[in-house]
């Protein structure tokens, strides 16, 4: 089945990730929407900065992902397991190849701000079930990086993906 990717297909995709990212805020945040090209990144100021362990860290992140050079726009969930270990589920949407959406989970293993974050997933419309080891940095401002060589066990082929992203 293949879908055209139109306007009203990319606002129903930018409600869809709005949607997905809205959470209660404490009295300390505030929160702003930037629009730029179609794009609204939503992300949280905080008057203090959390504590640097894992338990205490910004569970939620709002990311661009790139799988080699196509752009998506993605959730993420931290779940905490330990002070150097949590659990991450993700979702992500691209416009590009016939307007795929990402599922997946990670293990994340580390301190400090930088993680090692083996995992995996599946490409709905594509069928396509894939795995990635990688890095993620997530600092304590709410920066993140992540990049993570995979690997598609249905098709495969390598990939390699690149990601931005703010917490909160």
């Amino acid at each position: 089945m293949n879908f055209k990717i139109t306007h009203s297909f990319k606002g129903l995709f930018i409600a869809i990730i709005l949607l997905v990212a809205c959470h209660p805020l404490e009295a300390s945040q505030s929160v702003k929407i930037i629009a730029s090209n179609d794009l609204l990144i939503k992300y949280a100021d905080q008057d203090t900065v959390k504590s640097e362990n894992r338990t205490d860290s910004r569970k939620n992140i709002i990311s661009v992902d790139f799988l080699i050079m196509f752009p998506a726009l993605g959730y993420s969930r931290i779940l905490p397991l330990t002070e150097k270990k949590g659990l991450v589920f993700y979702l992500s949407i691209t416009p590009y190849f016939d307007g795929v959406i990402d599922l997946g989970g990670a293990l994340t293993i580390g301190k400090n701000h930088h993680f090692f974050e083996p995992g995996g997933g599946y490409l709905l419309l594509a069928h396509n079930v894939y795995i990635k080891a990688g890095y993620r940095y997530q600092g304590k401002r709410g920066f993140v990086f992540r990049v993570a060589p995979g690997y598609s066990i249905t098709e495969n082929v390598p990939w390699f993906t690149t990601s931005f992203g703010y917490a909160f």
